[in-house]
């Protein structure tokens, strides 16, 4: 808790990449939500071949948005550079460095999984009460969905934060806080 400071200022010096990474997450975790329901709720048929394209499609889906936050990560630390260097100078280890950098990945990817399940989860209730006569039951969202973004929401800001975490425990703080901020 003590660092939750440090983790806000962080959001906020650059607020397009947590946003970015907040609405990608939340339309990819909507949309793999509302497909894994369809999957259990329609009838299995002759075009149930189209289940293993929607769970293909939700897969490239992630992997785009692991792209999205890799590259926002890596910009973040190439351009946050004095300012890590600063905390390493400050005492701060390079696994606390990257554990707050963790933690400011997370926090949108996370959120941005509870804003999708939500919205799943209101356009199932809508779909449910539209057609009642004929469905006659709520549909909810299965919680193996609901687990398995979560997951996928972690994994990506984990996976996203490889590359960067290699290049804020090699920095040369030495170079960097001669240069100056913006040198």
């Amino acid at each position: 808790m003590k660092f939750l400071p440090l983790i806000w200022a962080g959001l906020r010096r650059r607020p397009a990449h947590p946003v970015l990474a907040f609405v990608a997450m939340a339309f990819a975790t909507m949309l793999t939500g509302l497909a894994m329901t369809a999957a259990r709720v329609l009838p299995q048929g002759p075009g149930s071949e189209l289940d293993g394209a929607v769970v293909v499609i939700s897969g490239l889906g992630f992997v785009m948005i692991l792209f999205l936050t890799a590259n926002a990560m890596a910009q973040s630390v190439r351009e946050r550079g004095w300012e890590f260097a600063l905390l390493r100078a400050m005492g701060f280890s390079g696994r606390r460095v990257v554990t707050l950098l963790f933690c400011e990945l997370v926090a949108p990817c996370l959120a941005g999984a509870v804003a999708g399940q939500v919205l799943a989860q209101s356009v199932l209730l809508v779909l449910s009460h539209l057609f009642a006569a004929k469905m006659k039951v709520l549909v909810f969202l299965p919680s193996v969905s609901i687990g398995i973004n979560f997951a996928a929401a972690i994994l990506v800001a984990f996976v996203s934060l490889i590359l960067p975490a290699r290049r804020l425990t090699r920095l040369n703080l030495a170079t960097i806080l001669a240069r100056g901020r913006y040198g």
